[in-house]
């Protein structure tokens, strides 16, 4: 990312950094929609998907509440937490949000996914500019739609480009579902 950010500037472009925080993806990625995606996307078939089925399968919760336990249920939705494989198919779920980008006027020269342990961060690096970012408006949207949800009072906003251009970016704040994310000059 940093390698397209300053190619980016040495081409006299503006590139616009933003950083995207879930909230509680582990929790909510559907056991179904990963498995497509390893199916799809990543050619995962036979005996290796099988396996991946059984990681994900078979995981039961209850609750306990004053000394009562609720009954016993399936978990359709999470991957394991605090397991090597979690960021990995937190990642993998998140995958193909990059081609929504397709329309909006930028070019999403790198993307990067970093996978914590507490909320997954995104980084786009954009290259171009529009007075509106349609763009992170699509990212809300799919992640909606893949039960998935952006935390938009903790996404950052920073433009990147060549001292001479630093006057000519634009100031106004990204709106990101309801929530104003001023430009920054360091994240």
């Amino acid at each position: 990312m940093l390698s397209d950010l300053l190619d980016a500037v040495d081409r006299d472009d503006t590139a616009m950094l933003v950083l995207l925080d879930l909230s509680a993806t582990f929790y909510t990625a559907n056991h179904g929609i990963l498995l497509e995606r390893l199916r799809i996307i990543f050619g995962v078939e036979n005996l290796a998907l099988d396996w991946s089925r059984s990681y994900l399968a078979s995981r039961r919760q209850h609750v306990r509440c004053s000394g009562k336990w609720s009954a016993l249920v399936d978990v359709i939705c999470c991957v394991p937490q605090g397991s090597f494989l979690g960021p990995i198919l937190v990642i993998i779920y998140t995958t193909n949000w990059s081609r929504l980008l397709q329309n909006t006027g930028y070019r999403c020269t790198s993307m990067l996914m970093i996978a914590r342990y507490t909320a997954p961060v995104a980084l786009m690096l954009l290259s171009g500019w529009r007075p509106q970012c349609q763009c992170v408006d699509s990212i809300s949207s799919w992640m909606w739609s893949n039960r998935l949800q952006l935390n938009a009072d903790k996404t950052e906003v920073m433009w990147c480009s060549s001292t001479r251009k630093l006057p000519q970016l634009p100031s106004c704040p990204l709106s990101v579902d309801g929530a104003v994310s001023s430009p920054v000059s360091a994240i």
